[in-house]
């Protein structure tokens, strides 16, 4: 997967996660609205980065840019499953 895949990928689950927490946690969980933007915000701000060409390269030698990467898009990934499931409650 090349970089500009990965940012794009990135930038679409950041701005998903955004959305998910300002909509169904604002009204439903609404002490995970903060954690949900916040956490979605990071992740697309690394993806828009990964897309102009700065950022997380996973054939690079900053391994740990690349470690807290993974776990944040899992976390925002995680996040916005989440609240899809309490949407379709």
């Amino acid at each position: 997967m090349e970089r500009t895949q990965f940012g794009a990928g990135l930038l679409a689950v950041g701005l998903a996660t955004i959305a998910a927490a300002a909509v169904e946690f604002g009204t439903k969980i609404p002490r995970l609205t903060g954690v949900g933007v916040g956490a979605g915000a990071v992740v697309a701000l690394v993806g828009l980065a990964s897309v102009l060409g700065y950022g997380f390269d996973p054939d690079g030698d900053n391994r740990v840019a690349g470690v807290l990467v993974v776990f944040g898009a899992v976390a925002a990934f995680g996040l916005l499953v989440t609240g899809l499931m309490h949407a379709i409650e």
